[in-house]
């Protein structure tokens, strides 16, 4: 048993919940059961598209008021969060944490088929796609499909040159410059 004490009775009491797997406060729009108050607000707001905070400078609305700080930066510039290796700042703290890989060479994600590792979890869930045979990303000019946005921008660039080649040959541009 815990020896902490406190001053405040609803201090103990959510001190004691964040302790016990007790999950109190059920939603009534799903099963979904939560410790403290603040998170059951939150998610029944998903289920009523209530978002009461509302940006004043584009008037954009928001489920949580953290939402709208870390949004308000859009209008600021603000980047507060800077990278302790080569100083290029952030506006979000999960931005920093994943710039931050591109020193460390940290790669915290693992395939669970090949144990292939990867810096970002985007990177792995492409790659896993790849092992599955899914090929979201579609190419507009030839319906050619990859498994990642990367190939499939890689891919474009055979389009681009062609383009290109073909205007060229056809206005003659190259005309004067052949011998």
């Amino acid at each position: 048993m815990c020896k902490r004490k406190f001053s405040h009775l609803n201090r103990l009491v959510v001190h004691k919940q964040l302790l016990s797997d007790e999950k109190p406060y059920g939603c009534k729009f799903c099963s979904m059961n939560f410790r403290g108050s603040k998170n059951l607000v939150r998610q029944v707001r998903t289920h009523t598209g209530e978002k009461p905070y509302e940006c004043d400078v584009c008037k954009r609305r928001f489920y949580q008021s953290n939402e709208l700080k870390r949004h308000k930066r859009v209008h600021t510039g603000e980047k507060p969060f800077e990278c302790s290796y080569c100083g290029r700042k952030f506006a979000e703290s999960g931005q920093l944490t994943q710039h931050k890989r591109s020193h460390t060479k940290e790669k915290p994600y693992e395939c669970d088929l090949c144990q292939n590792r990867f810096s970002y979890h985007s990177g792995m869930m492409s790659h896993k796609r790849a092992h599955a045979g899914i090929k979201p990303h579609g190419c507009d000019v030839c319906k050619k499909r990859f498994s990642s946005q990367p190939h499939l921008l890689e891919h474009q660039r055979v389009h681009v040159v062609t383009n290109l080649l073909s205007v060229i040959f056809a206005t003659g541009s190259l005309h004067g410059h052949l011998k």
